[in-house]
């Protein structure tokens, strides 16, 4: 193998360099094989740029090399002959225009949960259980988890950075055992029978006709002891107010009939459990968005809330 070449040909840093295993043949100007050897930033630059140049022999490269716009399906990294595969590059280079296009890391932050908002809106109006629809809405999952997970990512593509830039794991990460998205993932606190990890909105259907107390894994329908958490921040979820909630929004047509769903309703509740019908009517009240999210828990998360304690009539008196 020939020699590498110890910097990038385009920004002449020593840092996080790759070449092509099969190095890059410049077809243009010569038929002898040249080593090109390039940073990842400014391969994804350049790649960003050229994503739809067609070269004269027709094809059209989605990851070029930033030398001789040669396509490349993988990449070799320098220093320890890691390989990184073309859906590795293509997810990097999804994430690199999305930080090209903000201002700032918390602006690029902002554009990917618009989209995200704005792609679930689209599919709650579209066919249910079509799985083509979801294509768009999981690749945003996955840059909104990358910025997340990585918050340095979008200082790193802007800048040439002076040290080894860390490998990102694209995946795999938890969804919903029963639907598979990756919205409101939950799992029983008591682990000791299921160790099955679900959304909300298949939590919710199996213990929508259970008592208030019970948790039913919809994967397996075991019973567990306690309640739920937030599979990624551990809050406890207070089943009893959720399903509370949940009852009231999907026997309303709106949000204004949710939010009076039980003064009508509060005669079938013993006295213990109508405090936790007044937490989920002063929810809706104080956070009308609540509503919308328990109507598409599949593609919408589900707002952080802090409950106050509600006090009934008979309490009052």
């Amino acid at each position: 193998m020939a020699n590498l070449p110890k910097a990038c040909a385009q920004c002449k840093t020593d840092k996080n360099l790759y070449h092509s295993p099969k190095y890059c043949t410049n077809r243009i100007r010569t038929w002898e094989e040249e080593p090109h050897v390039f940073c990842l930033r400014c391969l994804l630059r350049h790649s960003s740029y050229f994503n739809n140049y067609e070269s004269y022999w027709g094809y059209v490269a989605k990851i070029a090399c930033p030398c001789c716009r040669s396509a490349l399906f993988e990449i070799t990294h320098c220093a320890t002959g890691r390989v990184r595969p073309i859906d590795d590059l293509l997810m990097e280079l999804h994430v690199y225009e999305h930080c090209c296009k903000s201002a700032c890391a918390q602006l690029a932050m902002e554009r990917v949960a618009d989209s995200i908002a704005r792609q679930g809106k689209l599919l709650s109006l579209s066919i249910p259980f079509e799985k083509s629809n979801y294509r768009e809405l999981e690749l945003l999952m996955v840059v909104k988890r990358r910025f997340l997970r990585k918050p340095e990512t979008y200082a790193e593509y802007q800048n040439s950075v002076d040290y080894e830039m860390a490998w990102y794991d694209w995946g795999p990460f938890p969804k919903c055992e029963h639907c598979r998205t990756e919205h409101n993932i939950y799992q029983c606190v008591n682990k000791s029978e299921c160790k099955h990890i679900f959304c909300l909105r298949c939590l919710l259907s199996p213990v929508y006709d259970a008592r208030v107390d019970n948790v039913y894994c919809p994967v397996c329908n075991s019973y567990c002891a306690g309640t739920a958490e937030e599979y990624h921040t551990k809050a406890v979820l207070p089943l009893t107010v959720t399903k509370m909630l949940y009852m009231a929004v999907k026997a309303s047509w709106d949000i204004k009939e949710a939010q009076a769903y039980y003064t009508t309703q509060m005669d079938y509740y013993v006295l213990e459990d109508r405090r936790f019908a007044l937490q989920a009517t002063e929810r809706l009240l104080s956070q009308p968005e609540c509503y919308k999210a328990f109507k598409n828990l599949r593609v919408v998360d589900l707002p952080p809330y802090e409950y106050k304690e509600v006090l009934n009539e008979h309490e009052r008196t």
